[in-house]
């Protein structure tokens, strides 16, 4: 009796992850205004911030990164909004930050990725600043609405 021929089974080649868009930009804006995300060690908020000054920083970050590429915001007197505006101008942020060679013909897309990063980061250090839970084991109370 003849042997019967096994079908070769297809291996699925693996698949690359693709790669993640990461700027020095993102990087600075992190480390100047939020913290370290792999330590969790967080410089906003700051300890003892309450929910509506939080959510107050959290409008002023996002208004003044998606208008930046416009015009900077100079409408409040905030601190915070002073801090920002002074950053991106050093940074040079959107007008001529560089990006890395192979991102520059997507380049207002990389700038709201940048932005959606940073988002990320901001919500992931409010969360953890404002997780704990009361004794009865339930949420915090946050978000404060």
């Amino acid at each position: 009796m003849a042997k019967k021929k096994k079908n070769a089974v297809k291996v699925a080649a693996k698949r690359k992850a693709p790669t993640q868009v990461r700027t020095e930009f993102m990087s600075a804006f992190t480390s100047e205004f939020i913290g370290d995300p792999k330590t969790r060690v967080w410089k906003w908020p700051a300890p003892g911030q309450t929910p509506e000054s939080i959510v107050e920083d959290f409008e002023t970050y996002i208004d003044v990164l998606m208008r930046a590429d416009l015009v900077l915001p100079s409408n409040g007197n905030s601190a915070l909004r002073t801090r920002l505006a002074a950053f991106l101008v050093s940074q040079h942020w959107p007008v001529t930050e560089s990006i890395p060679k192979k991102w520059t013909n997507i380049q207002p897309t990389v700038h709201l990725i940048e932005i959606s990063v940073i988002v990320d980061r901001l919500l992931m250090a409010v969360n953890e600043a404002t997780s704990p839970t009361d004794s009865s084991g339930g949420p915090s109370g946050w978000p404060p609405h």
